[in-house]
C-alpha cells in the first residue's frame, strides 16, 4: 500500500485499516499515549513501546529536526524537506515491497518541530544480545551467513543503511532476520563503495567478542562478497573495513575520554 492511499486524521495520515487504533492512541497532539514505556530517550530521537489493539505492541518514534549533512545530501532526492518520520515509512514500505523483513508503518504524523511514527514491530532480539546467548556455533555462521547475503541483497539494490549496527539486526525464534532503525537508509543509483563500507565496518564493530571470531568475520565477508560477485576483492574490502573500523574505536575512546573528564 502506498502512503498516498493512508486517510488523514487531523495532523496524521493512517493506513486505512488502522485508523480506528490510531484514533484511540490519540496521536494527534504529538505526546506518547497513557502506558508507553520509553524505549530510547536521545536530543533527536525518542522511541517508546505502546499497547496496541487487543494487546498488540506498537513502537512509537518520534524525531526532532535533522543533522545539517543529513539535509544537504538529501537536497538532490527532494528529500530534504520532508519530516523525517514520512521518510522512515516510505523506505519502510519500499523495503516491505521488495520482500525485507522490516517493521510495518501504520501512521506518521507531524506536531511542531517535531514528527513521529507509528509501527508494527517485527519479532526478535538484537542480534548482538542473540550471539551472546547463543552457544551453538553451527547456528551463529548460519545467522551470520543469512545476516551477509541479507546485506548483499540490500546493497546490490543500491540501498545503505548507515546504522547498520548489531542491534538494528533482529534475529527471530526460528533465525529468520529483520532490519530496524531505518529512518537513515537510502538509496542511490551509483552508489559509492564507501556507503557500503561504512555499514559494514558499523556492523563488525558492533558485533560482539569473542561470540564472533576473527574467522567469524572473515567467513561473513567472504559470504557476502561472494554474494555480490566480487570475491576477488576480498583483500581490499578488508583493508577499507578495518580503516573505518580504527575510526569508529578512535572516535568510542575519544568520547569515553571526554565523559570521563566532566
Amino acid at each position: 500500500m502506498r502512503s498516498e492511499d493512508w486517510v488523514r486524521l487531523g495532523s496524521v495520515l493512517a493506513r486505512p485499516d488502522a485508523a480506528g487504533e490510531v484514533a484511540a492512541l490519540g496521536l494527534a497532539d504529538g505526546r506518547p499515549p497513557e502506558g508507553a514505556r520509553a524505549l530510547r530517550l536521545a536530543p533527536l530521537h525518542r522511541t517508546f513501546l505502546v499497547p496496541g489493539v487487543a494487546g498488540a505492541e506498537r513502537i512509537l518514534k518520534f524525531h526532532r529536526g535533522r543533522p545539517i549533512l543529513d539535509l544537504l545530501r538529501d537536497v538532490p532526492t527532494g528529500r530534504a524537506l520532508l519530516p523525517p518520520a514520512r521518510i522512515e515509512c516510505e523506505n519502510l514500505l519500499e523495503l516491505r515491497e521488495r520482500g525485507f523483513s522490516v517493521p510495518e508503518p501504520i501512521a506518521w504524523g507531524r506536531e511542531g518541530s517535531e514528527s513521529f511514527a507509528l509501527l508494527r514491530p517485527v519479532p526478535g532480539i538484537p542480534l548482538d544480545a542473540w550471539l551472546r546467548r547463543t552457544a551453538d556455533r553451527a547456528a551463529r555462521r548460519r545467522v551470520l551467513g543469512d545476516l551477509a547475503r541479507l546485506l548483499a541483497r540490500f546493497h546490490d539494490e543500491g540501498r545503505y543503511h548507515r546504522d547498520l549496527y548489531a542491534c538494528h539486526v533482529l534475529v527471530s525464534a526460528h533465525g529468520g532476520l529483520s532490519l530496524i532503525d531505518l529512518a537513515r537508509a537510502r538509496r542511490g543509483w551509483f552508489v559509492r563503495r564507501r556507503w557500503f563500507v561504512k555499514d559494514l565496518a558499523a556492523l563488525a564493530f558492533s558485533l560482539p567478542s569473542p561470540s564472533v571470531s576473527g574467522a567469524d568475520r572473515i567467513r561473513f565477508l567472504r559470504a557476502y562478497l561472494d554474494a555480490r560477485r566480487r570475491a576477488r576483492g576480498l583483500r581490499r574490502w578488508a583493508r577499507a573495513i578495518r580503516r573505518r573500523l580504527g575510526r569508529l574505536i578512535e572516535r568510542e575512546r575519544r568520547e569515553t575520554v571526554d565523559c570521563a573528564s566532566r
